[in-house]
């Protein structure tokens, strides 16, 4: 009965990229994370291996009172399968959907252990002086733990909370009163881990804005200095960094950002940007083009907001204004979702061109899936360059040794007033950390005309891994030199690098103005074309749009990887695009297929039991 909503979120996890990561698979995690997983079910906290508890005492007494006869060898066999899933991280793979380790999944232990305490109430209740072992065995365990936790204040309170607890226990003879007081201290330690939840102890999960009504509220600093500008058109806008609040904020407001998160990512963006070597501050947590003028425009950015003056800013956007500690740019060109191509490439001609190809490709042609071959010659020019000096690193071929944080080296590149990329292929980050860690990555800065640039690169352990090997960095025009900083300790190797120019691209001819732009549940705009060719929507592409054009339907095509089109002849066009959830009708056809059985079968029990009272009422 399900399947209505099975089928649907079935199609958007078989579609989702990070299930489609080959990574490696530990038998055990680090040997700190077996501690962190015992101190975060006594403590609220986030672990190392993202294992959050926090049920204090009501974990502690629970557990306790488990081992106490009579045992309950249901709960203690299902606690087992429970603890030993927690120990190997391939059971975290599996309950996190096939995608990274991490045991966020281990609140089914909670709901555990609070049916157990519902059960052996009226035992802790009951409880005497004879059984001062089981009641003090939880103070034990807390001593334990505080042992080796700079937490030292909060072990203490629960310490108390639990003496407090074996007090009332052992002193009050009415079961009533003792009950009611129990209660309240098992109150206690939950508003405790509430409050400390909800604290900025931790994530503080209030100003992230999770709660409906401060998301419905919330408006990001960025947002709040585009309304500055006034400007009422339809655009999107990019930030130069990572903002983890105003990610997805483009859902409940008006500002339309390059930034999405995790569950809301379509796998053609992330194939896309692995096509052209983009970066992001996590996998799939897409952040902006990496000041890429080219991908930019394409995508209708008219606006880069930036908080730091180092920013290397595109070479087609120009400073507007500050507002409230932000610099924001905007693009010299007319900026849209629309842009009209007369010729077109197919999808296989462009992998088979290097990164920087692709991106210089898209100023020409529209991306097909299928299509006859084209002549393309890319103009670009590999530049000639030296390292000069460098510090706290050693080189060796296709390797680079960082023995210290911060080490750097300084290249000198050939002459060149166009625009300059740095190309990396193959890149694998390896370290001496005898332990996996599933938080460390290699981080790199570029600094050129004291401009600056930096990305993250996740080994293949780290929680975020996204296969990546390949980058394409923009590091601004006309550079003469760069000076390239390791943040972390390990070796760097790579395949291929290489440093490119050329001549800086726009789509400000290409760009088409939609007018009547409505967007909903329906995205309706009007537009008109002078000649026949492709239209190319930047919006991401779905299964689920379906196009009607001047009133008819119309087969939309999958264009530049991640983006959508229409072949039109020229003239003048009303344009709707209508989502409907793939797998939505199947779903709901299946789930009405299952309903009706039961009815049926409702019905006649309904029928069988009237006629058996009947009966009854006659005899």
């Amino acid at each position: 009965m399900g399947a209505v909503s099975l089928f649907p979120a079935l199609k958007m996890y078989i579609g989702n990229p990070r299930i489609a990561i080959s990574r490696t698979i530990h038998l055990f995690f680090p040997s700190n994370y077996y501690q962190s997983v015992i101190n975060t079910f006594v403590i609220s906290d986030f672990s190392q291996s993202t294992t959050f508890g926090g049920f204090g005492l009501l974990n502690l007494f629970t557990l306790v009172l488990a081992f106490k006869k009579p045992y309950d060898k249901t709960f203690l066999i299902l606690l087992a399968t429970e603890t030993i899933c927690l120990i190997f991280p391939i059971f975290s793979i599996i309950f996190n959907g096939f995608s990274y380790p991490t045991d966020r999944w281990c609140f089914i232990i909670a709901l555990l252990l609070s049916y157990q305490l519902g059960k052996k109430y009226e035992e802790l209740v009951d409880l005497k002086k004879k059984d001062i072992g089981y009641l003090l065995l939880p103070i034990v365990i807390l001593a334990l733990l505080a042992i080796n936790d700079n937490r030292l204040k909060i072990y203490l309170l629960m310490m108390a909370l639990g003496l407090l607890l074996i007090a009332l226990i052992i002193i009050f003879k009415d079961k009533r009163i003792k009950s009611v007081l129990i209660s309240c201290i098992f109150t206690i330690c939950a508003l405790f881990s509430l409050l400390n939840f909800l604290s900025p102890n931790w994530w503080n999960y209030v100003s992230r804005g999770t709660r409906i009504a401060d998301v419905i509220e919330y408006q990001s600093d960025e947002e709040m200095a585009l309304e500055e500008l006034g400007d009422d058109s339809f655009y999107r806008y990019s930030l130069d960094s990572y903002n983890n609040k105003s990610t997805n904020s483009s859902i409940n407001s008006d500002y339309y950002s390059t930034q999405f998160y995790w569950s809301n990512a379509n796998h053609l963006v992330t194939e896309f940007r692995d096509n052209l070597g983009l970066f992001e501050h996590n996998a799939f947590h897409y952040d902006n083009y990496n000041s890429r003028n080219l991908l930019m425009e394409l995508a209708g950015v008219k606006y880069l907001l930036s908080r730091d003056d180092k920013t290397i800013v595109p070479y087609n956007y120009e400073y507007l204004k500050t507002v409230n500690d932000i610099d924001i740019y905007r693009c010299n060109s007319e900026t849209s979702i629309l842009h009209f191509y007369d010729e077109c490439m197919s999808e296989s001609d462009w992998l088979e061109l290097d990164m920087l190809e692709r991106q210089n490709a898209l100023s020409e042609y529209a991306i097909v899936k299928d299509d006859e071959g084209v002549d393309y010659h890319p103009a670009g020019k590999s530049l000639d360059y030296e390292v000069v000096a460098t510090s706290g690193l050693s080189i060796d071929g296709n390797s680079i040794s960082v023995d210290e944080e911060n080490a750097y080296l300084t290249i000198v590149l050939e002459d060149s007033e166009d625009e300059v990329h740095f190309l990396i292929s193959g890149l694998v980050f390896e370290h001496d950390n005898p332990n996996w860690n599933k938080n460390l990555s290699a981080s790199f800065s570029f600094e050129t005309n004291g401009q600056k640039t930096s990305f993250n690169h996740k080994d293949v352990d780290h929680n975020r891994y996204s296969g990546k090997e390949d980058y394409l960095v923009y590091l601004g025009n006309g550079i003469k030199d760069v000076k390239v900083t390791f943040d972390t300790v390990g070796t760097y190797s790579f395949e291929d690098i290489s440093f490119q120019s050329s001549v800086s691209k726009t789509l400000g001819e290409k760009a088409i103005a939609a007018s009547n732009l409505e967007i909903g549940n329906v995205i309706s705009f009007d537009t008109k074309l002078e000649d026949k060719g492709m239209l190319v929507i930047s919006i991401p592409y779905s299964e689920g749009f379906e196009a009607i054009v001047n009133g008819e339907k119309m087969e939309l095509e999958q264009i530049d990887t991640m983006y959508m089109g229409l072949m039109l002849e020229a003239g003048d066009y009303h344009i709707q695009l209508v989502y409907q959830t793939p797998y939505l009708k199947y779903g709901l056809i299946v789930s009405v297929i299952s309903i009706t059985p039961l009815l049926v079968f409702m019905i006649v029990s309904s029928k069988r039991e009237a006629l058996r009272k009947q009966r009854d009422s006659i005899d």
